[in-house]
């Protein structure tokens, strides 16, 4: 799991070294501020996302996941129950699928870097 010091570098830093990562501090392999596969959210993350729901949301960017979590699909539910808008964006349709308006079905790195482009050009 490594020492869980928080690496400061810059990415492009860490890429133009040997793969993988490596933290200076414990020489642990360094990982990602993000939930990975299988992985439960941070406990801080969840109650955050949870004060979140309960103020409300107009619209929901659901991206590459299973969507098999209720912390997903809550924010999805409540967005369907008060008019709002759901976007997901995945490989293969989910439970969420039938309840987005719009499905864009791909690879998330493909298909959000064509939504940036497309939302610049405008």
């Amino acid at each position: 799991m490594g020492c869980g010091k928080v690496d400061e570098r810059p990415l492009p830093s860490l890429l133009d070294q040997p793969l993988p990562p490596r933290c200076l501090t414990c020489d642990g392999v360094l990982r990602p501020a993000v939930v990975l596969f299988e992985e439960m959210l941070p406990e801080s993350a969840l109650a955050a996302l949870q004060k979140q729901v309960q103020l409300g949301f107009d619209a929901v960017l659901v991206v590459g996941t299973t969507a098999s979590f209720g912390y997903i699909l809550e924010p999805v539910w409540r967005v369907r129950q008060a008019g709002g808008s759901v976007v997901e964006v995945n490989l293969q349709p989910t439970e969420i699928s039938p309840l987005a308006d719009v499905l864009l079905q791909g690879r998330a790195a493909d298909v959000l870097s064509q939504l940036v482009r497309h939302i610049s050009s405008d």
